[in-house]
């Protein structure tokens, strides 16, 4: 569908990912809900201003996720109270290269997040990695979600801004599915909270930031009987983005 606009990108490499600072720490981070059908648009608007992640000719990545939680799902509470200070622990896989990594993500109480990861196939190797960077102990965590979905990787050509659109989204858990197959998700991430041209791009075409994890949006999906009041309007946006193409 939109393959053809990507081969029109000025490229990079891995390297120059792994060098860039927003890879980590104290970052800021916008998110956006929208019809895959509206990627063609958003990738012709970006494509002066920003290039395209590619390893060995290959510019859209599958990645698989599985997010760990306590039995009563204390994690995703955190979120769903608001709390300024919250974490995220999840194995991500990079199945184009099969390399895993633990990480975790904290949101602190000044709007910025920072990610620390360390390679590992197991969580069971990452017990002190968990306690250090999250205050969790690994014996009350269990694999709550698993996710998949397919990456396309930008930076900024002259600012400190990176971005990636998310598609094909998908979760699993214990034999239940849920499949976002129409949808697409953005993520920037910038060095200060003074917006982007990728914002400004999303606002001109008339899309707005809206924030829910991928992991809560997984958690509500696959367990709609759980507690979710503060995230019903944004969920019920993104069914509806999930549904109409322009909506």
């Amino acid at each position: 569908m939109f393959s053809a606009i990507l081969h029109h990108y000025e490229t990079f490499s891995l390297s120059e990912l792994d060098s860039n600072d927003l890879l980590m720490s104290n970052r800021f981070e916008s998110k956006y809900f929208f019809h895959l059908s509206q990627v063609d648009t958003i990738l012709e608007a970006c494509k002066k201003n920003y290039k395209l992640l590619n390893i060995d000719d290959r510019r859209i990545f599958d990645y698989q996720n599985c997010y760990f939680d306590t039995a009563d799902f204390q994690l995703f509470f955190s979120h769903h109270k608001g709390k300024p200070s919250r974490v995220k622990i999840r194995k991500r896989v990079y199945q184009n290269s099969n390399l895993s990594f633990l990480e975790v993500k904290q949101k602190t109480s000044k709007g910025t997040t920072n990610k620390f990861r360390e390679i590992s196939d197991r969580i069971e190797n990452s017990a002190d990695f968990i306690l250090n960077h999250s205050g969790m102990d690994l014996k009350d965590l269990h694999p709550a979600i698993n996710n998949q979905y397919k990456r396309m990787t930008f930076l900024h050509k002259e600012r400190l801004e990176k971005v990636t659109i998310d598609i094909n989204l998908n979760f699993d858990m214990s034999g239940k599915k849920a499949g976002f197959d129409n949808l697409a998700i953005a993520e920037v991430k910038t060095e200060k909270n003074s917006g982007s041209e990728f914002c400004s791009i999303m606002k001109s075409i008339g899309l707005r930031e809206g924030g829910l994890s991928k992991y809560c949006l997984g958690v509500i999906s696959l367990n709609p009987d759980i507690k979710h009041n503060n995230f019903k309007a944004m969920y019920k946006q993104i069914k509806k983005k999930n549904t109409n193409e322009s909506k």
